[in-house]
């Protein structure tokens, strides 16, 4: 379960990581 969480970006790693490429991994994911 950890590592599901830890894949998928959280709000507060959203501000540290462009929504760009938030957007990108969501997408590749």
């Amino acid at each position: 379960m950890k590592g599901s969480r830890v894949e998928r970006p959280h709000p507060e790693n959203s501000s540290i990581i462009p929504k760009s490429i938030d957007s990108s991994h969501y997408t590749i994911n």
